[in-house]
């Protein structure tokens, strides 16, 4: 399978999940998201650092704005990137950066506070 192909395959696939899966009056925040989560991707092995800075900077104003996508994988995708072609300490930072961010995803968008169950102790 050509690279073009193989590198297509899942944009494609998350592009057709938002189009198949979202109201028509959440399609063009949606669609807009997911291109700007994936398009950035084609960059990430020249340069790792800025992709995967891009890429938290969007998935923070989706944050903002309480959109959730399948397209939030890019972050993980960039995070390996980095943790490939940069220096240690610049993957150290990616990834305090991507697990602050999944913390504070799962702080809002876990159902009824459930996030915080493992961490509360229960009276007994």
């Amino acid at each position: 399978m050509p690279p073009v192909v193989r590198g297509s395959l899942l944009p494609a696939l998350l592009l057709l999940n938002v189009v198949t899966t979202r109201p028509p009056r959440e399609l063009p925040v949606a669609v807009t998201f997911t291109v700007v989560l994936l398009l950035p991707l084609v960059w990430r092995h020249r340069a790792p650092r800025t992709v995967f800075g891009v890429l938290a900077g969007v998935a923070a104003v989706q944050w903002l704005l309480d959109v959730q996508l399948p397209a939030d994988i890019a972050l993980p995708v960039a995070f390996y990137a980095v943790a490939v072609h940069a220096r240690l300490r610049d993957t150290l930072v990616a990834g305090a950066v991507l697990v602050a961010g999944g913390v504070l995803a799962c702080l809002r968008w876990a159902t009824d506070g459930a996030f915080l169950t493992p961490f509360v102790a229960s009276p007994r």
